[in-house]
């Protein structure tokens, strides 16, 4: 996940900024930026991934992003200082936990459910030691640095059975041919748990 956001370009980020804004489910992404933006289904996909626009779909989408095209092109329009990339990745962590999830994580971590709430919010961001707790909790890569990792504009699940949900809806949508060519190679992945 670090690489692949690491290497976005900035266009990118600043799409997946705003479509993130717009509805942080990103399985929902490829359909808003059709919708909302107009720029052809066959290429919402690509954007996103990091695609390079034509001049046409880069105005288009610094419209919609309220920017000039220089700016959505090399300028980032998300929160780029590390209170604002903390304030931003723990709504979005929070917005994450499956139901009941942040019962748990206050009982996991030791602290108040307000704790949990405020930082659902935005109104308070943790100290170091809960952001650790918290990184080793989810079972995030332990380079995450969630003050400079902008893990909020990544378009895949990011822990636990979210990872395990989307796996299982790409092989149920994914043709017999396939399956029949790589299956050895998963029953072999999956029997070393």
């Amino acid at each position: 996940m670090l690489d692949d956001l690491n290497s976005l370009s900035q266009v990118a980020k600043n799409l997946r900024y705003r479509l993130y804004k717009e509805n942080s489910d990103y399985s929902k992404w490829e359909e808003i930026l059709f919708k909302k933006v107009g720029i052809g289904s066959y290429r919402t996909k690509f954007l996103i991934e990091g695609d390079h626009p034509s001049d046409e779909e880069a105005q288009k989408i610094a419209d919609w992003c309220g920017v000039s095209v220089d700016d959505v092109m090399s300028a980032p329009i998300h929160p780029a200082d590390a209170e604002g990339i903390l304030r931003e990745n723990m709504k979005f962590l929070m917005e994450s936990l499956p139901h009941g999830g942040k019962a748990a994580l206050s009982k996991a971590l030791k602290i108040t459910a307000s704790q949990i709430s405020r930082w659902s919010s935005g109104n308070h961001l943790p100290h170091q030691s809960s952001i650790d707790d918290l990184v080793a909790y989810l079972g995030l890569n332990p380079r995450i640095d969630l003050k400079v990792h902008p893990i909020f504009l990544t378009n895949a699940p990011i822990h636990g059975e979210a990872k395990r949900e989307h796996l299982q809806k790409l092989l149920n949508e994914a043709p017999s041919s396939f399956l029949d060519d790589h299956f050895a190679s998963f029953e072999k992945l999956l029997r070393k748990q």
